[in-house]
């Protein structure tokens, strides 16, 4: 019976599609939180003019 010995050179060709994979995933994440965030802090400026009013601004 042989025993198989990894291939150390296809981890090392994989491992730059991986990391850019990873990059997307964070890059997609950030990006959907940043835009949730937005959302809130809208949200939550037109709660305080109802409370506390607004002065326009030219």
């Amino acid at each position: 019976m042989m025993a198989t010995i990894p291939n150390d050179t296809e981890n090392v060709s994989n491992e730059p599609q991986l990391e850019q994979g990873t990059y997307e995933i964070i890059r997609n994440r950030l990006n959907q939180h940043g835009q949730e965030l937005e959302k809130r802090l809208l949200q939550l400026n037109e709660e305080r003019k109802s409370v506390f009013g607004s002065i326009e601004t030219a």
